[in-house]
């Protein structure tokens, strides 16, 4: 990356209450930043923020797509090809930890003993593979590819800790942004994008993965998403999304603004020095 971009603003702590909403936003801004340079490297053929998910509520902080070219036709003028949605990303940022659970206010409390648990069916999910060599539901050359039925597993305590951590992550997540945005089913990868070390993979919501963003704007993919492609349709609904809130941001940028229902004309926001 050529451009460095800096994570370092000072603590929301060491600024009086009028201040904190400011350093935020410039906190929030720098981080997604670093995530537009990181997507513009993956090679996405668009992306927006503040994308509605649905039709207007639940907006994400960031989503992108990528299109693959597909020959159609075979016509007079022979085969032309349409660019088609082939991946869409939705990113939700946050600069401290205190912000992905809103909702929870135990969460604290839950979190180790959410840690314990994962570390814990991980060992019992190696047992299983062990002990239990049928489960295994493809035939490939490394076995870290592998599939496994842990769910028919005869290791009650396998399902006693995957229950409890069912429990915890409802306890956790239940109606908040990150449960709602991922039973839209509208994007093949879901992440939170944190500062380094805010917030680490065990606490991560079900369908999540978790990105990284250091003091020097680079990304590390700490976890990687779920893989869970999206039904065409739906990434059609949210490149559409994109393309809306893409169109909102420019008619802003020009002095467009919506008010009360319809379109005005206001003053051209002051362009600033890169």
């Amino acid at each position: 990356m050529s451009d460095q971009v800096y994570l370092d603003a000072p603590s929301d702590e060491a600024a009086t209450p009028s201040e904190r909403p400011a350093r935020r936003s410039s906190r929030i801004n720098t981080l997604q930043r670093a995530l537009l340079m990181w997507l513009i490297e993956q090679r996405v053929d668009g992306l927006a923020l503040k994308v509605p998910t649905r039709v207007s509520r639940y907006r994400a902080d960031l989503a992108a797509f990528w299109n693959r070219a597909r020959r159609q036709g075979s016509g007079r003028d022979g085969p032309w090809n349409l660019l088609t949605p082939c991946q869409t990303i939705v990113i939700e940022c946050r600069t401290d930890r205190d912000h992905c659970w809103p909702d929870c206010a135990n969460s604290e409390d839950l979190l180790p003993r959410l840690r314990s648990l994962k570390q814990e069916v991980e060992t019992l999910e190696e047992g299983i593979r062990h002990q239990e060599p049928q489960l295994r539901e493809t035939a490939v050359l490394f076995e870290e590819f592998s599939e496994w039925d842990y769910g028919s597993s005869e290791n009650q305590d396998y399902h006693k800790a995957s229950q409890e951590i069912q429990c915890i992550e409802e306890a956790l997540y239940h109606g908040t942004r990150f449960e709602t945005i991922r039973r839209a089913h509208l994007a093949d990868s879901l992440y939170l994008a944190v500062p380094s070390q805010a917030v680490h993979p065990h606490e991560v919501a079900a369908g999540w993965g978790l990105l990284w963003v250091k003091a020097d704007g680079r990304i590390e993919v700490v976890m990687p998403s779920p893989e869970k492609p999206c039904p065409p349709e739906n990434r059609f609904h949210l490149v559409q999304n994109i393309a809306a809130a893409a169109s909102d941001d420019v008619l802003c940028r020009r002095g467009i603004l919506l008010a009360r229902g319809k379109y005005v004309t206001g003053p051209v926001p002051r362009s600033r020095r890169g």
